[in-house]
């Protein structure tokens, strides 16, 4: 896999996807942590600016599982799978929305 740490300068990646590559549970989760300060899953990092700027859609996620399973972080496969999918490309973070591409490599799920 592609290591995704920064750069000297502190830049980091993020791979452009549709929310369309999450379920409705996926995004269930991703709503009930998403303004609480001490998240259930806590593995489960969502962007400062998902917090601070709601602009009724989309999602910053960090991509990195380190190395553990969807039971281990408690989320499901599929959403385990999209942060894989973004670390193997080498993206530090997951920007969702339903702008965001479609990738042939993810599931689609109907909203």
């Amino acid at each position: 896999m592609t290591e995704t740490l920064p750069s000297a300068r502190g830049i980091y990646t993020y791979l452009d996807c549709s929310d369309s590559h999450l379920t409705p549970e996926d995004i269930e989760l991703i709503k009930s942590i998403m303004w609480d300060e001490n998240p259930d899953p806590p593995v489960l990092l969502l962007a400062p600016s998902t917090r601070e700027y709601n602009f009724g859609y989309g999602y910053f996620l960090y991509s990195d599982t380190d190395g553990e399973t969807p039971q281990e972080m408690g989320i499901s496969e599929n959403l385990h799978r999209v942060m894989e999918f973004a670390k193997s490309l080498g993206c530090n973070w997951i920007k969702l929305d339903p702008d965001g591409l479609i990738h042939e490599e993810l599931p689609q799920y109907d909203h």
